[in-house]
């Protein structure tokens, strides 16, 4: 059983775009805070700054508040870490499905979506 639902996991990453990717990267950390998983909470902060594109303006800010919240890992300030993280998964979801939204109505205009 346990197979077949790391394999259901692998495919669904494989399958994933790299907007769901940071989505699941921001959920696992989430849940990481809840299980006080300290080592996988600071591997994924480590993942999201590295996926950062500092062309956007945006990135410096976020890379500061990745390095604050595995700062304040060290002194195991889980609920923080989550409280900081949910806004900007919530944010990235709304943003996300407004791109979508965009590309489908642009398809639409096209013609190419029934």
């Amino acid at each position: 059983m346990e197979n077949a639902h790391l394999e259901y996991q692998r495919q669904s990453v494989k399958q994933s775009s790299p907007e769901e990717l940071i989505t699941k990267l921001y959920d696992l950390a989430i849940l990481s805070c809840y299980k006080k998983d300290k080592a996988k909470v600071r591997e994924i902060l480590n993942t999201l700054i590295k996926s950062l594109n500092f062309e956007y303006e945006i990135s410096s800010t976020l890379y500061e508040l990745y390095d604050y919240c595995r700062n304040i890992l060290d002194e195991d300030k889980y609920d923080e870490v989550k409280e900081l993280l949910e806004p900007i998964r919530d944010a990235w979801i709304q943003e996300v499905a407004q791109k979508r939204t965009q590309n489908v109505n642009l398809l639409n205009n096209r013609g190419f979506v029934a």
